[in-house]
C-alpha cells in the first residue's frame, strides 16, 4: 500500500527504494508472525526461530506447512525452514525477487496467526 501511494504520487520508484519498501513489509511480517530470528541455513532456505507460541498458533503454524510442504518443514524444536526457487544475491533486481518470495511464504503465517499488530 506505501508503495502504491508513492508511486502515485512521485512515480516509477527506484529499484533500491522499492527494496526499502520491501524489506520494511518482511519486518512487519515476521513481527506479527512472532519470529524472533530468521538466517539463510543452506542455498534456497531460510530458518524462522520463533519467540513463545501458543498450542493454537504452533496448530496454525502446521496447518500451513501441511498445505505446502515442497515450501515449509517444521522441526521437532518449532523452527521453520521455508524454502526458495530465488537465490539471495547482490543485484538489486535478484534481492527484489527474494524479497518478493519471502513475502509470499510469510503471507499465509500471518494470516494463520491472527496477527494483532
Amino acid at each position: 500500500e506505501i508503495q502504491q501511494d508513492t508511486t502515485d504520487r512521485f512515480g516509477v520508484l527506484p529499484e533500491q527504494a522499492q527494496l526499502l519498501i520491501k524489506v520494511a513489509e518482511i519486518k512487519y511480517l515476521l513481527r506479527c508472525c512472532r519470529v524472533k530470528k530468521v538466517q539463510e541455513t543452506r542455498l534456497h532456505e531460510v530458518e524462522a526461530e520463533f519467540s513463545s507460541l501458543s498450542e493454537q498458533q504452533i496448530a496454525r503454524i502446521i496447518i500451513v506447512v501441511e498445505q505446502r510442504p515442497e515450501k515449509y518443514r517444521l522441526s521437532s524444536d518449532y523452527k521453520l525452514y521455508l524454502s526458495f526457487e530465488t537465490k539471495f544475491a547482490t543485484d538489486v533486481k535478484r534481492q527484489l525477487a527474494y524479497a518478493d518470495e519471502l513475502i509470499a511464504l510469510l503471507e499465509p503465517l500471518e494470516i494463520s496467526m491472527g496477527s494483532s499488530y
